[in-house]
C-alpha cells in the first residue's frame, strides 16, 4: 500500500487574516491630558494596542494592550499638544500593521511659562 503523502503542521491553520482597526477616530478630552480613540473593531482580533508621538509616524509611546473594546481614553500626555495615533488589532497569531493615523490635541489649555 502507498502510503499517503504527509501534510506538513500547520499549528496555525486556524489563523485567521487580521486587519487593524476600522475606522479610527481620535477626540480631545474628556480631560486634560487626555485624547479619546474610537474605531471599529477587527474581525478576529483579540485585543488592540494604541502606539503614538508628537510628530506624524513618530511613535515613542504605547499602551501594550488596551483592551478588545472599542474605545479607550490615553492620559498623561502635555495639555495642549498634539499627537498621533494608531492602532494594532493583536491575536495568539501575530498583529496586523498600523491602522491609519489620526491626531488630535491633548485635552486642557498649555502650559505657558510665565516671564518673571
Amino acid at each position: 500500500a502507498v502510503s499517503p503523502t504527509p501534510t506538513p503542521s500547520q499549528p496555525l491553520a486556524d489563523c485567521m487574516p487580521l486587519n487593524p482597526p476600522g475606522n479610527l477616530q481620535a477626540e480631545t478630552g474628556p480631560g486634560t491630558g487626555q485624547v479619546t480613540l474610537k474605531w471599529e473593531t477587527a474581525k478576529n482580533a483579540e485585543y488592540y494596542t494604541v502606539t503614538y508621538g508628537l510628530a506624524s509616524r513618530g511613535y515613542i509611546y504605547g499602551a501594550a494592550n488596551i483592551g478588545r473594546g472599542n474605545q479607550y481614553t490615553v492620559s498623561g500626555m502635555a495639555a495642549g499638544r498634539k499627537y498621533y495615533f494608531v492602532l494594532t488589532s493583536v491575536n495568539r497569531c501575530g498583529s496586523s500593521g498600523y491602522s491609519p493615523e489620526v491626531s488630535a490635541k491633548a485635552g486642557g489649555e498649555p502650559v505657558r511659562i510665565m516671564a518673571g
